[in-house]
Protein backbone atom coordinates (compact mmCIF):
# COMPACT_ATOMS: atom_id res chain seq x y z
CA UNK A 1 0.00 0.00 0.00
CA UNK A 2 2.82 2.48 0.91
CA UNK A 3 4.41 1.69 -2.63
CA UNK A 4 0.94 2.96 -4.12
CA UNK A 5 1.03 5.86 -2.40
CA UNK A 6 4.62 6.77 -3.18
CA UNK A 7 4.13 6.50 -6.89
CA UNK A 8 0.60 8.27 -6.49
CA UNK A 9 2.59 11.30 -4.88
CA UNK A 10 5.02 11.15 -7.42
CA UNK A 11 3.14 11.51 -10.24
CA UNK A 12 1.23 14.82 -8.62
CA UNK A 13 4.53 16.51 -8.36
CA UNK A 14 5.40 15.75 -12.22
CA UNK A 15 2.05 17.07 -13.46
CA UNK A 16 2.31 20.10 -11.03
CA UNK A 17 6.30 20.74 -12.81
CA UNK A 18 4.91 19.93 -16.15
CA UNK A 19 2.52 23.41 -16.31
CA UNK A 20 3.50 26.62 -17.16
CA UNK A 21 1.47 29.31 -14.65
CA UNK A 22 0.79 32.73 -16.33
CA UNK A 23 3.27 35.60 -15.09
CA UNK A 24 2.16 38.33 -13.35
CA UNK A 25 -0.12 40.94 -15.41
CA UNK A 26 -0.16 38.24 -18.05
CA UNK A 27 -2.22 35.45 -19.37
CA UNK A 28 -1.46 31.52 -19.56
CA UNK A 29 0.41 30.81 -22.72
CA UNK A 30 1.37 27.54 -23.90
CA UNK A 31 4.46 26.74 -23.77
CA UNK A 32 4.53 22.57 -22.42
CA UNK A 33 1.52 20.27 -22.15
CA UNK A 34 0.27 18.86 -18.79
CA UNK A 35 1.34 14.99 -19.34
CA UNK A 36 -1.38 13.36 -21.26
CA UNK A 37 -3.21 16.47 -22.66
CA UNK A 38 -3.81 16.60 -26.63
CA UNK A 39 -2.06 19.45 -27.71
CA UNK A 40 -4.99 19.85 -29.88
CA UNK A 41 -6.93 21.01 -26.87
CA UNK A 42 -4.91 24.03 -26.62
CA UNK A 43 -5.96 27.29 -28.41
CA UNK A 44 -2.07 28.63 -29.25
CA UNK A 45 0.82 26.01 -30.32
CA UNK A 46 3.38 25.30 -28.25
CA UNK A 47 6.10 27.89 -28.01
CA UNK A 48 8.72 26.31 -28.97
CA UNK A 49 6.79 25.60 -32.07
CA UNK A 50 5.79 28.71 -32.60
CA UNK A 51 8.83 30.76 -31.50
CA UNK A 52 9.85 33.46 -32.84
CA UNK A 53 6.61 34.57 -32.31
CA UNK A 54 4.63 34.60 -29.05
CA UNK A 55 1.03 33.49 -28.96
CA UNK A 56 -1.01 34.97 -25.80
CA UNK A 57 -4.38 33.65 -24.21
CA UNK A 58 -6.41 36.54 -22.92
CA UNK A 59 -8.44 36.01 -20.28
CA UNK A 60 -11.73 36.93 -22.93
CA UNK A 61 -10.25 33.91 -24.67
CA UNK A 62 -9.28 36.06 -27.31
CA UNK A 63 -6.05 35.16 -28.95
CA UNK A 64 -3.03 37.90 -29.41
CA UNK A 65 -0.03 37.12 -31.43
CA UNK A 66 3.11 39.40 -31.12
CA UNK A 67 5.47 38.55 -33.81
CA UNK A 68 8.08 41.36 -33.46
CA UNK A 69 11.09 39.09 -33.28
CA UNK A 70 10.26 37.45 -36.74
CA UNK A 71 13.16 38.91 -38.61
CA UNK A 72 12.38 37.39 -41.76
CA UNK A 73 9.71 35.77 -44.14
CA UNK A 74 11.20 32.78 -43.06
CA UNK A 75 11.06 33.42 -39.69
CA UNK A 76 7.28 34.35 -39.66
CA UNK A 77 6.34 31.47 -42.54
CA UNK A 78 7.91 29.04 -40.07
CA UNK A 79 5.97 30.00 -36.73
CA UNK A 80 2.78 30.07 -38.78
CA UNK A 81 3.55 26.81 -39.95
CA UNK A 82 3.17 25.06 -36.27
CA UNK A 83 -0.37 25.59 -36.78
CA UNK A 84 -3.52 26.43 -34.66
CA UNK A 85 -6.16 24.26 -32.88
CA UNK A 86 -8.56 27.25 -33.29
CA UNK A 87 -7.24 29.20 -36.54
CA UNK A 88 -9.08 32.85 -35.43
CA UNK A 89 -6.89 35.55 -33.91
CA UNK A 90 -7.94 38.61 -32.48
CA UNK A 91 -4.88 40.72 -33.12
CA UNK A 92 -1.59 40.53 -34.91
CA UNK A 93 0.99 42.85 -33.99
CA UNK A 94 4.56 42.83 -35.82
CA UNK A 95 6.57 45.87 -34.67
CA UNK A 96 10.33 46.32 -35.93
CA UNK A 97 10.49 50.22 -34.41
CA UNK A 98 14.69 49.90 -33.60
CA UNK A 99 15.11 46.25 -34.76
CA UNK A 100 18.67 47.11 -37.55
CA UNK A 101 19.09 43.70 -38.66
CA UNK A 102 15.44 42.74 -38.80
CA UNK A 103 14.49 42.30 -43.31
CA UNK A 104 10.76 41.05 -43.14
CA UNK A 105 10.13 41.93 -47.15
CA UNK A 106 6.73 40.10 -48.17
CA UNK A 107 4.08 38.90 -47.35
CA UNK A 108 2.79 36.07 -49.56
CA UNK A 109 0.27 34.12 -49.91
CA UNK A 110 -0.07 31.42 -47.34
CA UNK A 111 2.76 33.12 -45.02
CA UNK A 112 0.43 32.71 -41.86
CA UNK A 113 -1.07 29.07 -42.98
CA UNK A 114 -4.83 28.70 -41.41
CA UNK A 115 -4.99 31.73 -39.07
CA UNK A 116 -7.68 34.60 -39.75
CA UNK A 117 -7.49 37.78 -38.10
CA UNK A 118 -9.32 40.56 -36.41
CA UNK A 119 -7.06 43.31 -36.25
CA UNK A 120 -3.61 43.74 -37.91
CA UNK A 121 -1.28 46.54 -36.87
CA UNK A 122 1.94 45.65 -38.88
CA UNK A 123 4.65 48.80 -38.55
CA UNK A 124 8.61 49.59 -39.33
CA UNK A 125 9.34 46.90 -41.07
CA UNK A 126 10.83 46.53 -45.07
CA UNK A 127 7.58 45.12 -46.16
CA UNK A 128 7.62 46.21 -49.59
CA UNK A 129 5.11 43.71 -51.22
CA UNK A 130 1.17 42.44 -49.52
CA UNK A 131 0.49 39.73 -51.78
CA UNK A 132 -3.11 38.99 -53.02
CA UNK A 133 -4.28 36.46 -50.63
CA UNK A 134 -2.07 37.35 -47.82
CA UNK A 135 -4.92 37.78 -45.22
CA UNK A 136 -7.73 35.72 -47.48
CA UNK A 137 -8.22 33.40 -44.17
CA UNK A 138 -9.55 36.95 -42.96
CA UNK A 139 -12.14 37.43 -45.57
CA UNK A 140 -14.91 37.22 -43.27
CA UNK A 141 -13.19 38.36 -39.86
CA UNK A 142 -10.45 41.58 -40.60
CA UNK A 143 -11.65 44.67 -39.05
CA UNK A 144 -8.91 46.73 -38.90
CA UNK A 145 -5.64 46.40 -41.03
CA UNK A 146 -2.71 48.94 -40.11
CA UNK A 147 0.34 49.04 -41.77
CA UNK A 148 1.51 52.44 -41.19
CA UNK A 149 5.56 53.25 -41.51
CA UNK A 150 6.49 50.09 -43.65
CA UNK A 151 8.22 50.16 -47.72
CA UNK A 152 4.90 49.00 -49.27
CA UNK A 153 4.62 49.97 -52.94
CA UNK A 154 2.47 47.00 -54.06
CA UNK A 155 -0.90 46.06 -52.25
CA UNK A 156 -4.19 44.87 -53.60
CA UNK A 157 -6.30 47.10 -53.07
CA UNK A 158 -8.92 45.97 -55.71
CA UNK A 159 -9.13 42.95 -53.11
CA UNK A 160 -10.27 45.25 -50.43
CA UNK A 161 -14.03 44.00 -51.70
CA UNK A 162 -13.62 40.77 -50.49
CA UNK A 163 -12.97 42.21 -46.52
CA UNK A 164 -16.95 42.25 -45.80
CA UNK A 165 -16.11 43.79 -41.80
CA UNK A 166 -13.27 45.77 -43.13
CA UNK A 167 -13.50 49.33 -41.35
CA UNK A 168 -10.54 50.81 -41.55
CA UNK A 169 -7.28 50.78 -44.00
CA UNK A 170 -4.39 52.50 -42.81
CA UNK A 171 -1.35 52.96 -45.43
CA UNK A 172 0.46 55.91 -43.71
CA UNK A 173 3.69 56.17 -44.67
CA UNK A 174 4.63 53.75 -47.44
CA UNK A 175 5.76 54.03 -50.72
CA UNK A 176 2.08 53.54 -52.57
CA UNK A 177 1.79 54.63 -56.37
CA UNK A 178 -1.09 54.59 -58.24
CA UNK A 179 -4.11 53.25 -56.43
CA UNK A 180 -7.17 51.74 -57.26
CA UNK A 181 -10.86 52.57 -57.00
CA UNK A 182 -11.63 50.77 -53.66
CA UNK A 183 -15.13 49.06 -53.12
CA UNK A 184 -16.08 48.22 -50.11
CA UNK A 185 -19.11 48.06 -48.38
CA UNK A 186 -17.91 48.54 -44.75
CA UNK A 187 -15.34 50.61 -44.86
CA UNK A 188 -15.58 54.19 -42.64
CA UNK A 189 -11.69 54.98 -42.26
CA UNK A 190 -9.26 55.32 -45.31
CA UNK A 191 -5.64 56.75 -44.25
CA UNK A 192 -3.18 57.41 -47.18
CA UNK A 193 -1.22 60.25 -46.20
CA UNK A 194 2.61 60.45 -46.19
CA UNK A 195 2.54 58.36 -49.42
CA UNK A 196 5.38 60.73 -51.59
CA UNK A 197 4.41 59.01 -54.83
CA UNK A 198 0.70 58.15 -54.32
CA UNK A 199 -1.89 59.11 -56.96
CA UNK A 200 -5.62 58.14 -57.48
CA UNK A 201 -8.52 59.04 -59.39
CA UNK A 202 -11.96 61.00 -57.40
CA UNK A 203 -13.57 57.92 -57.97
CA UNK A 204 -11.22 56.54 -55.08
CA UNK A 205 -13.79 55.92 -52.24
CA UNK A 206 -17.12 56.62 -54.74
CA UNK A 207 -18.23 52.81 -53.97
CA UNK A 208 -17.01 53.03 -50.25
CA UNK A 209 -20.40 54.42 -48.83
CA UNK A 210 -20.21 54.46 -45.50
CA UNK A 211 -16.77 56.21 -45.19
CA UNK A 212 -16.43 59.08 -42.85
CA UNK A 213 -12.57 59.87 -42.18
CA UNK A 214 -10.13 60.28 -45.33
CA UNK A 215 -6.55 60.63 -44.35
CA UNK A 216 -4.14 62.30 -47.55
CA UNK A 217 -1.71 64.46 -45.99
CA UNK A 218 2.03 65.33 -47.08
CA UNK A 219 1.23 63.12 -50.21
CA UNK A 220 2.32 65.97 -52.79
CA UNK A 221 -0.76 66.77 -54.74
CA UNK A 222 -1.29 69.55 -56.05
CA UNK A 223 -5.15 69.27 -56.81
CA UNK A 224 -8.04 67.98 -54.70
CA UNK A 225 -8.56 65.14 -57.43
CA UNK A 226 -12.26 65.86 -59.66
CA UNK A 227 -14.58 63.99 -61.40
CA UNK A 228 -14.88 64.86 -65.25
CA UNK A 229 -18.66 64.61 -65.26
CA UNK A 230 -20.82 66.29 -62.93
CA UNK A 231 -21.22 66.32 -60.01
CA UNK A 232 -17.01 66.61 -60.31
CA UNK A 233 -16.22 66.19 -55.87
CA UNK A 234 -14.82 63.05 -54.80
CA UNK A 235 -17.10 62.81 -51.73
CA UNK A 236 -20.19 63.97 -53.65
CA UNK A 237 -22.89 61.27 -52.72
CA UNK A 238 -21.55 60.03 -49.60
CA UNK A 239 -23.96 59.89 -46.81
CA UNK A 240 -21.59 59.60 -44.12
CA UNK A 241 -18.37 61.60 -44.63
CA UNK A 242 -17.28 63.76 -41.89
CA UNK A 243 -13.58 64.52 -42.02
CA UNK A 244 -11.44 65.08 -45.11
CA UNK A 245 -7.58 65.65 -44.86
CA UNK A 246 -5.32 67.30 -47.82
CA UNK A 247 -3.40 69.29 -45.16
CA UNK A 248 0.96 69.29 -46.08
CA UNK A 249 0.39 69.36 -50.37
CA UNK A 250 1.37 71.09 -52.47
CA UNK A 251 -2.70 72.49 -53.79
CA UNK A 252 -2.90 75.68 -55.31
CA UNK A 253 -6.62 76.37 -56.50
CA UNK A 254 -9.83 74.68 -55.74
CA UNK A 255 -12.59 74.75 -57.58
CA UNK A 256 -16.30 75.11 -57.69
CA UNK A 257 -17.74 71.74 -56.26
CA UNK A 258 -14.68 70.10 -55.22
CA UNK A 259 -15.65 69.22 -51.59
CA UNK A 260 -19.08 68.65 -50.62
CA UNK A 261 -20.93 67.09 -47.83
CA UNK A 262 -24.18 66.01 -49.43
CA UNK A 263 -26.06 65.74 -46.69
CA UNK A 264 -24.32 68.15 -44.46
CA UNK A 265 -21.95 65.84 -42.50
CA UNK A 266 -18.69 67.27 -42.97
CA UNK A 267 -16.99 67.95 -39.26
CA UNK A 268 -13.43 68.82 -40.09
CA UNK A 269 -12.09 69.84 -43.37
CA UNK A 270 -8.21 70.27 -43.45
CA UNK A 271 -6.51 72.41 -46.19
CA UNK A 272 -3.50 73.87 -44.49
CA UNK A 273 0.10 74.27 -45.16
CA UNK A 274 -0.93 74.48 -48.84
CA UNK A 275 0.11 76.95 -51.40
CA UNK A 276 -3.80 77.78 -51.72
CA UNK A 277 -3.96 81.17 -53.15
CA UNK A 278 -7.23 80.84 -55.30
CA UNK A 279 -10.93 79.41 -54.56
CA UNK A 280 -14.11 79.70 -56.56
CA UNK A 281 -17.76 80.28 -55.17
CA UNK A 282 -19.17 77.02 -53.58
CA UNK A 283 -15.04 75.46 -53.14
CA UNK A 284 -16.17 73.88 -50.52
CA UNK A 285 -19.61 72.86 -48.37
CA UNK A 286 -22.48 70.49 -47.02
CA UNK A 287 -20.91 71.43 -43.20
CA UNK A 288 -22.58 69.79 -40.56
CA UNK A 289 -24.96 71.73 -38.36
CA UNK A 290 -24.00 70.72 -35.36
CA UNK A 291 -20.71 72.12 -34.98
CA UNK A 292 -17.50 71.94 -37.90
CA UNK A 293 -14.37 73.52 -38.27
CA UNK A 294 -12.58 74.87 -41.63
CA UNK A 295 -9.26 74.43 -41.24
CA UNK A 296 -6.66 76.73 -43.67
CA UNK A 297 -4.13 78.17 -41.91
CA UNK A 298 -0.79 78.66 -43.85
CA UNK A 299 -1.62 79.29 -47.76
CA UNK A 300 -1.47 82.07 -49.53
CA UNK A 301 -4.80 83.41 -49.60
CA UNK A 302 -4.92 87.14 -49.84
CA UNK A 303 -8.73 88.26 -50.21
CA UNK A 304 -12.00 87.11 -48.29
CA UNK A 305 -14.66 87.51 -51.06
CA UNK A 306 -18.05 88.20 -49.81
CA UNK A 307 -18.95 86.21 -52.67
CA UNK A 308 -17.09 83.47 -52.17
CA UNK A 309 -16.58 82.90 -48.21
CA UNK A 310 -20.05 84.36 -46.82
CA UNK A 311 -21.96 80.60 -47.37
CA UNK A 312 -18.95 78.84 -45.52
CA UNK A 313 -19.59 81.99 -43.09
CA UNK A 314 -22.95 80.99 -42.92
CA UNK A 315 -22.65 76.89 -42.50
CA UNK A 316 -20.04 77.17 -39.64
CA UNK A 317 -21.30 79.61 -37.26
CA UNK A 318 -19.63 78.56 -34.09
CA UNK A 319 -16.66 81.07 -32.73
CA UNK A 320 -13.08 80.05 -33.74
CA UNK A 321 -14.08 77.53 -36.62
CA UNK A 322 -12.35 78.90 -39.25
CA UNK A 323 -8.58 78.75 -39.36
CA UNK A 324 -6.82 81.48 -41.47
CA UNK A 325 -3.91 81.75 -39.74
CA UNK A 326 -0.22 82.46 -41.32
CA UNK A 327 -2.05 83.38 -44.54
CA UNK A 328 -0.88 87.21 -46.00
CA UNK A 329 -4.98 88.43 -45.44
CA UNK A 330 -5.43 91.80 -46.85
CA UNK A 331 -7.51 94.09 -44.55
CA UNK A 332 -8.54 97.16 -46.21
CA UNK A 333 -12.39 97.11 -47.19
CA UNK A 334 -12.01 93.95 -48.58
CA UNK A 335 -12.58 92.74 -45.36
CA UNK A 336 -15.76 95.07 -43.99
CA UNK A 337 -18.33 92.51 -44.53
CA UNK A 338 -16.61 90.37 -41.87
CA UNK A 339 -15.50 92.85 -39.26
CA UNK A 340 -19.03 94.80 -39.47
CA UNK A 341 -20.70 91.44 -38.67
CA UNK A 342 -20.60 90.53 -34.96
CA UNK A 343 -21.49 87.08 -35.81
CA UNK A 344 -19.12 86.43 -38.97
CA UNK A 345 -16.08 88.28 -36.85
CA UNK A 346 -15.90 85.57 -34.21
CA UNK A 347 -15.73 82.50 -36.63
CA UNK A 348 -12.04 83.78 -37.38
CA UNK A 349 -9.62 82.02 -35.09
CA UNK A 350 -7.77 84.62 -32.76
CA UNK A 351 -5.15 83.52 -34.55
CA UNK A 352 -5.95 84.05 -38.39
CA UNK A 353 -3.62 87.70 -39.05
CA UNK A 354 -3.75 90.49 -41.32
CA UNK A 355 -0.78 90.49 -44.03
CA UNK A 356 1.53 91.85 -41.05
CA UNK A 357 1.21 88.59 -39.35
CA UNK A 358 0.22 90.80 -35.97
CA UNK A 359 -2.96 92.25 -36.65
CA UNK A 360 -5.25 89.67 -35.22
CA UNK A 361 -8.68 90.20 -37.57
CA UNK A 362 -11.28 90.05 -35.37
CA UNK A 363 -9.84 92.70 -33.14
CA UNK A 364 -9.98 95.33 -35.95
CA UNK A 365 -12.48 97.94 -35.14
CA UNK A 366 -15.67 97.51 -37.03
CA UNK A 367 -16.87 101.70 -36.18
CA UNK A 368 -13.67 102.50 -38.32
CA UNK A 369 -14.64 100.08 -41.41
CA UNK A 370 -18.45 101.40 -40.89
CA UNK A 371 -17.28 105.30 -41.15
CA UNK A 372 -14.57 104.61 -44.23
CA UNK A 373 -15.78 101.32 -46.48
Amino acid sequence: MKCHHLVFLSAVILLASAREYPRSGQALKTRTLDVGVNPLDWPCPIDEDFAPCICVEESNGDLNIDCSAAKTDVDLANAFGAGFSFPGINKLVIDHTGCTDCNLQNLALGIFGEASFKHVDIRQTNIHTVEEGAFSNSHTTLLTLVLPANMISLFPFESITAYVMLTQLNHNSNQIGYVEPITSASLTHLYLSNNPSISFDASLVQNCPMIKVVDFHNDNFDEVPVLIQSPIGMFTGLEFIAQINFAGNNIVHIGSGTIIGSLDTLTEVNLSNNNIDDVEPVFVSGFSPAGATLLMADNEIHILDEVIWEDIFIEISAPESIDLSGNPLLCGCEIAWIVTNAAYNTILTSTTTCEDDVTVVNTLPPDWFIENC
